[in-house]
């Protein structure tokens, strides 16, 4: 993804939610893990990176230096845990208000 590698070159991203398109990119590189809470992902293999559960969110933060967080964690209240612990940037229409409101990076592709 150009966004990430103009403004996080080399970063280490968790990625939170498991959105195809953006794993597959992201596959691409050695540096990531992806979090999802969907019991049909966890311990699958996508893309070529296995898919983790929630429980291990406070190892992926304390690994990461940038956090890709899908909106739905505002929807399902599994946002606080991420908030002020490293670099943020959300993604998704979910996030899109919300994000706008309270000053938090959003990557959207139709915004670039």
């Amino acid at each position: 993804m150009p966004y990430l590698e103009k403004n996080y070159r080399g970063a280490r991203i968790a990625q939170f939610g498991f959105q195809p398109r953006t794993v597959e990119t992201l596959a691409k590189r050695d540096n990531v893990s992806v979090l999802d809470m969907d019991p049909d992902n966890v311990g699958r293999d996508k893309f070529g990176v296995i898919l983790e559960s929630a429980e291990y969110t406070e190892e992926a933060v304390e690994w990461a230096d940038l956090l890709l967080v899908t909106g739905t964690t505002l929807v399902n209240d599994t946002i606080s845990p991420l908030l002020g612990k490293k670099d943020i940037v959300f993604y998704g229409t979910t996030i899109a208000g919300a994000a706008h409101l309270m000053g938090w990076e959003r990557f959207c592709p139709y915004r670039l």
